[in-house]
């Protein structure tokens, strides 16, 4: 009798430990949550370019998907393919440089380029198409946005750091990453008139600096 009433306890007692789990702060977690965090990024096999890293157009051509993009630049697409449950999309575009801009886009971001370290927070770029952009009022190519993550994989800063835009104004957003850690921006806006000849009206570039700082944040350097 006493041995049937053992074989019940253990049997009770295995399909508990089977069903739960408890994580090193000793909480019960389910098996879905050891399943979805056994599945880490593995930031050895990421690859780090080497700086000052940059990316400059001067020109407006219509990239109509990602391979295209990262084609032209040499760099190889779809690499990573886990980095890309990282991106954090709906980024404001800064110092716009006219009234109409396009809200901020929902389209995901594809892993393009991992850059160097500050302290323990990493530093990625991530490629951006959206193919639901109304080409009437402006036609926007593949963007960048610098996305920086802390040890945890939670988002710290972001930033669009490269764009080409056509409308009334042709726009282009280029950008450099500097060893330490230091980025410049340079928008510039090119305004040529309708006539036959489309004859050129402005050309203007404005820099900005940036610096991600030890914390992980984006910040003006003055």
């Amino acid at each position: 009798m006493k041995t049937k009433y053992y074989c019940i306890i253990f049997i009770a007692l295995l399909f508990f430990s089977c069903n739960n789990s408890r994580n090193k702060a000793g909480e019960e977690v389910s098996n879905e949550t050891l399943e979805t965090d056994s599945l880490a990024i593995d930031w050895q096999l990421v690859e780090c370019q080497s700086l000052p890293y940059e990316i400059n157009t001067n020109s407006i051509y219509w990239e109509d998907n990602l391979e295209k993009f990262y084609i032209n630049r040499d760099v190889q697409y779809n690499q990573h393919p886990e980095l890309n449950s990282l991106f954090s999309g709906s980024t404001e575009m800064d110092h716009k440089p006219w009234e109409y801009f396009g809200k901020p886009s929902t389209a995901i971001g594809h892993f393009f380029k991992r850059l160097p370290d500050v302290k323990n927070n990493k530093v990625l770029l991530f490629a951006v198409f959206d193919e639901t952009i109304d080409i009437e009022l402006g036609e926007k190519s593949v963007w960048l946005e610098l996305q920086i993550f802390n040890k945890k994989n939670d988002l710290i800063d972001k930033k669009i750091v490269f764009i080409s835009i056509e409308n009334e104004c042709d726009f282009y957003r280029n950008f450099t990453y500097y060893p330490n850690n230091v980025i410049e921006i340079r928008d510039r806006e090119r305004c040529n008139d309708t006539d036959e000849n489309a004859t050129l009206l402005s050309d203007t570039t404005i820099k900005y600096f940036y610096q991600v700082i030890e914390n992980g944040k984006i910040v003006d350097k003055k």
